[in-house]
């Protein structure tokens, strides 16, 4: 069974092409089962993958990094008990524009700490206080709240959603949140495929803000995303694993209206002109990632090692100047999983090698190696 085979999809020529479709990614990649879409704001990646969902009639779950934005996703609904008033004060519920272009009345409700759910809604015999009909068509969560769902039974959804994926600059986030939602994945896959049905399709969405960011180390696809954006490639798919990365442009809403230039558009071009390639170009500006070299290695030494999610990286030494990369030696590899390793490695290397990056005396061969030095104690905790 085709993991796509449960979707409904608008084909291509009956598209409105100044947004973006995900069906044309899962048309595209129908054995996909985790697609990664980023790009600059406002092209309507929620709005694409909720619509293909409600089309579908396929049970999702959004999530969320708090559950602070669980709780802001219901503002002014309340909960399912309570229902929400007629006039809203504020809604903050990614259906919004939805219910505005699809005549929709879906509300988010909040069901318990850190869950909530997606409701069709109507209004009370009184009509002052919109009330959830029927089961929800989805559910809401938070990262920081998935080891509550532990053992629950979510087997009736078919796709898992991460918005806002790439944090905020000075956003906060747990070193480990990369390997809890691989672990949350695999909860909700249990024995589906023992019973018949089709993988959970997982799909994360973000604009463009940090390369180095907690999802993208779990999965291994650092590296791949800087070769695409060095390439200045729109698409990274991995057949044997079913892994998508695509970077949104242009090209994917080719009928897009551009919007007459503001006011901080024009600020940030003249003033601050990386701000504005991540606000209005989706670029990553704010990493260096033309930071990588491939160096030989005659007259450097290998001084030791290191096992970042079990991938070792060998530091080689010459004229005090070090060299990172992926040539194996027979030297002493620290494996930074485990604690007493990984107390030992930073108390021996790991500052000196740090400061070693700042002060531009390290090279490395790749991006993930540069990631791990320069976000260390974003990655662990060595307190």
């Amino acid at each position: 069974m085709k993991i796509t085979s449960q979707f409904k999809f608008v084909p291509y020529e009956e598209q409105n092409h100044k947004y973006y479709y995900i069906d044309n990614d899962l048309m595209k990649h129908p054995n996909a089962w985790m697609l990664i879409s980023y790009s600059k704001r406002g092209p309507g990646k929620t709005y694409s993958v909720l619509d293909l969902c409600r089309r579908s009639e396929i049970k999702f779950i959004y999530m969320k990094r708090t559950i602070e934005d669980v709780k802001a996703l219901c503002a002014g609904s309340g909960s399912v008990d309570t229902g929400a008033k007629a006039k809203l004060a504020l809604d903050l519920s990614p259906f919004k524009p939805l219910n505005r272009d699809k005549g929709l009345n879906v509300r988010c409700f909040y069901i318990s700490t850190g869950i909530a759910g997606f409701y069709n809604t109507e209004l009370d015999e009184d009509h002052n206080r919109y009330v959830p009909v029927g089961e929800p068509l989805g559910y809401a969560c938070a990262v920081s709240g998935i080891v509550k769902f532990k053992g629950i039974d979510l087997a009736e959804c078919g796709v898992l959603i991460y918005d806002e994926f790439i944090p905020q600059l000075g956003e906060r986030v747990a070193r480990n949140e990369g390997s809890m939602i691989m672990s949350f994945y695999n909860t909700l896959m249990r024995d589906r495929i023992q019973r018949g049905l089709p993988e959970i399709i997982f799909i994360a969405l973000a604009n463009a803000t940090q390369v180095s960011n907690q999802l993208f180390d779990a999965t291994g696809l650092i590296d791949d995303v800087v070769d695409l954006e060095l390439k200045h490639e729109r698409y990274f798919y991995d057949a044997d694993s079913g892994v998508m990365v695509h970077k949104l442009m242009d090209e994917d809403y080719p009928e897009a209206i551009k919007d007459a230039e503001t006011g901080m558009e024009r600020m940030l071009k003249r003033r601050n002109p990386r701000m504005y390639r991540v606000e209005f170009e989706g670029d990553f500006a704010y990493d260096k990632l033309d930071i990588i070299r491939n160096r030989s290695l005659r007259g450097f030494k290998c001084l030791y090692g290191f096992k970042h999610h079990d991938l070792p990286y060998y530091v080689y030494r010459k004229d005090g100047h070090n060299y990172i990369c992926k040539v194996p030696q027979p030297v002493k590899l620290y494996d930074l999983e485990d604690k007493i390793e990984l107390q030992q490695f930073w108390k021996n290397y790991g500052f000196d090698l740090r400061v070693d990056l700042f002060e531009n005396r390290t090279d490395v061969d790749s991006y993930s190696a540069y990631n791990v030095i320069y976000n260390f104690k974003k990655l662990y905790d060595v307190s």
